[in-house]
């Protein structure tokens, strides 16, 4: 126990009560949350309270007369025991905030000069430093953020704006906090948004709601927006968020997808009709032309006075003829006309593709998995017409997946440069193609499904040997089927752009 001389004095280092006696004020210092430690000149402890001893983890006895800078190594150089030094020197106090390994944490050390020797005061800072850190980490957040917040105070006025609000917005927060957000919304929007914010002062969290919102130049801005309700310790409500993610472009790129799609659909109906009317000519022309041949074999056998019947096999031939030049007529009405190739990338294609059908291939538990050559020049295409044959290659590999029931559904497709082609590959892991029909695969109206009709692999072949390619089938070595086209890189057709 150190002398009475060496306790503090009043107006010294905080007025630690004068008036008491050693005992009494023992127990006060005891008492205390921070550690005190009173050293003399050579640094050696002449008195420590109870939580400086418990800081030590060692019984009071055991560090009177120890040497601080033996008992905290790592503080005998650097920061804490020049502003020590100083303090004794100059006879000024001191603070600094330091570690003192190996006691975990940060503290704020206090040295206060009293008759040639230190008291040290130790406070544990760690919590303070790490909401301090939290607080700056909260505001690099929301300074940094890639959406667009604002707080809002319960009446629905801009407290704040982060930069991301002001890029969206448009608008400098200078002229916007302090007034209502419906400044940044279309008013027939306004209602709507007074609906969010009760909704929020009820304690409901508004996630994704999609909206419009204004810019300074006039422009209205498709959004996503959270909004959620800030409360203090107590659950009050004390303001408002609302983070907002600018939709614009995802907004653009599905209208660019429906008019693609819708295209693209048109395209696979008008492909059809005319692959259909030219399959229908093709299988009805044979049996017409024999009708037209038995009736001339008729007349040639009839008798002369047998003239009704004459009459009627006269008639039935001209019917046939008839039915023959009406298909003929037909198809050449709906046949399509030669369509204008140029140069495509066909990764991008796949890719744009990929994305059309992706609603599809999650529906069905599908995984479209692309292995692209990203070195593979353009290829010299009907843009529209490849992407018809992709789709319906992609769609048949899909369907097989489910009817097989199978648990790896995944269809690859493989792009890669080869010679003057390009080469596309598109593999599933359905149950694969019967040898036995194999060779028939691409024929009209030749299919497996209960409602199809047989035409998607044989307009697909039709397509491709437009382009001077075929479409071929064959076994997946791990099951499954693999379907293959390549397509040029050039083209002596007139057609092309």
């Amino acid at each position: 126990m150190p002398d009475r001389s060496d306790y503090p004095k009043a107006g010294v280092s905080g007025d630690l009560y004068p008036a008491a006696g050693p005992t009494d004020l023992e127990t006060v210092l005891d008492s205390l949350e921070d550690g005190l430690i009173l050293l003399d000149h050579r640094g050696c402890c002449r008195y420590l309270n109870k939580a400086a001893s418990q800081f030590f983890s060692r019984p009071r006895a055991a560090l009177l007369g120890q040497s601080f800078w033996d008992l905290a190594p790592e503080a005998a150089t650097g920061l804490v025991r020049d502003a020590f030094e100083l303090s004794l020197r100059d006879g000024v106090t001191v603070e600094v905030e330091s570690t003192i390994p190996p006691a975990p944490g940060s503290y704020n050390l206090r040295a206060s000069p009293l008759d040639g020797k230190l008291w040290v005061r130790m406070r544990d800072i760690s919590q303070r430093k790490a909401e301090d850190l939290g607080v700056r980490s909260l505001a690099r957040i929301f300074s940094d953020a890639a959406d667009s917040i604002l707080i809002l105070d319960l009446d629905g006025r801009v407290l704040r704006m982060n930069e991301e609000a002001e890029r969206m917005f448009r608008r400098e927060s200078e002229e916007i906090v302090g007034r209502s957000i419906t400044t940044l919304i279309p008013e027939e929007f306004h209602k709507e948004t007074k609906e969010m914010l009760a909704r929020c002062l009820r304690g409901e969290n508004v996630r994704n709601f999609e909206t419009t919102r204004w810019r300074a130049d006039g422009e209205i801005v498709s959004m996503l927006t959270t909004m959620s309700l800030i409360t203090d310790d107590a659950g009050g409500p004390v303001a408002i968020t609302a983070i907002a993610k600018d939709i614009s472009e995802i907004k653009r790129a599905e209208r660019t997808l429906r008019v693609q799609r819708a295209t693209l659909a048109q395209q696979a109906r008008q492909t059809t009709v005319s692959e259909l009317a030219a399959g229908l000519a093709h299988e009805l022309n044979q049996p017409l032309a024999a009708i037209g041949h038995y009736c001339d074999a008729a007349l040639s056998l009839a008798r002369p006075e047998n003239s009704e019947l004459m009459e009627i096999v006269r008639e039935a031939a001209e019917q046939a003829e008839r039915a023959a030049n009406i298909i003929r007529n037909l198809r050449s009405q709906i046949g399509k006309r030669p369509e204008q190739k140029s140069h495509r990338n066909l990764n991008a294609l796949i890719k744009t593709t990929a994305r059309f059908l992706r609603a599809e291939a999650r529906a069905r538990r599908i995984r479209i998995q692309l292995s692209l050559d990203k070195d593979l020049p353009d290829v010299l295409i009907n843009e529209v017409e490849i992407q018809q044959v992709l789709t319906n290659v992609i769609l048949n590999s899909m369907e097989a997946i489910e009817d097989a029931q199978s648990d790896r559904r995944r269809v690859k497709i493989t792009t890669r440069h080869v010679g003057d082609a390009a080469e596309v590959k598109i593999q599933d892991t359905g149950p694969g193609i019967d040898p036995e029909v194999l060779g028939t695969t691409f024929a009209p109206f030749q299919t497996d499904k209960p409602h199809g009709l047989g035409l998607g692999l044989w307009i697909c072949q039709s397509i491709l040997l437009a382009h001077r390619s075929r479409l071929w089938a064959e076994a997946g070595p791990d099951g499954g089927a693999i379907l293959r086209f390549d397509l040029p890189l050039t083209d002596s057709d007139p057609h092309v752009e």
